[in-house]
């Protein structure tokens, strides 16, 4: 139960919030208005619709986990293309780590 929990707060404050920052701060670097305002939104609502915790229309785990690869790894890709290598290593890393503990933590 306390990996559980601590996975949820790195899930909240590093996958989710880190990523729409990260989606940002590659729409300044490559002056892109889309992707750094639109896309962080979209992000955003889509989360909020399909994919929180307590949403009506919570996507099953397949969906969620589909998702969850298209931003987490999305995001990843161009933290490492447009931000820094390194950081887009580490970031996909904890998030591939995050994700499996948090879809396999929920099943046991």
């Amino acid at each position: 139960m306390i990996i559980k929990n601590l996975n949820d707060i790195v899930r909240f404050l590093f996958c989710e919030l880190f990523t729409i920052c990260l989606i940002v701060k590659v729409g300044i670097n490559i002056h892109s208005l889309s992707i750094g305002l639109i896309l962080p939104v979209v992000i955003f609502i889509y989360w909020g619709m399909l994919m929180a915790p307590k949403s009506e229309h919570r996507l099953n785990d397949f969906g969620r986990i589909c998702s969850e690869l298209v931003i987490f790894g999305g995001t990843g890709i161009l933290t490492y293309l447009f931000i820094s290598k390194t950081l887009g290593i580490i970031y996909l890393v904890i998030a591939l780590i995050n994700t499996i503990l948090d879809h396999t933590l929920t099943s046991i």
